[in-house]
């Protein structure tokens, strides 16, 4: 396999995986919409809130795809590694004040 065959097959991969990982939270987003609205209208509901998961979706990539423009993919990719490293540990660091901040009942 020659190195352009890998690069393609890496950002298939990546693609895939991005795709994926956003199909959860747009269909989470429609069934909250269509339990919290009338059944009258929780069709028109769900479908409102999915346009808009869909458009935020695609709103969030042309920032990215600006920034490797001007920076270039290995920069862009290293930016994403290092903020996700950093939200992991904002997470688990938190998790413990979370926690304690729960009310017993007695």
């Amino acid at each position: 396999m020659t190195s352009l065959q890998t690069s393609q097959i890496i950002i298939t991969i990546t693609g895939i995986f991005l795709g994926a990982s956003l199909f959860g939270p747009i269909t989470i987003f429609g069934i909250v919409a269509s339990e919290s609205f009338p059944s009258s209208i929780s069709g028109a509901s769900h479908a409102v809130v999915a346009l808009s998961a869909n458009v935020g979706a695609i709103a969030a990539g042309w920032p990215f795809s600006s920034l490797s423009l001007m920076c270039g993919w290995r920069i862009c990719f290293g930016m994403c590694q290092v903020l996700l490293i950093v939200s992991i540990l904002v997470v688990l660091l938190t998790r413990k004040y979370q926690q304690g901040s729960k009310i017993k009942e007695v």
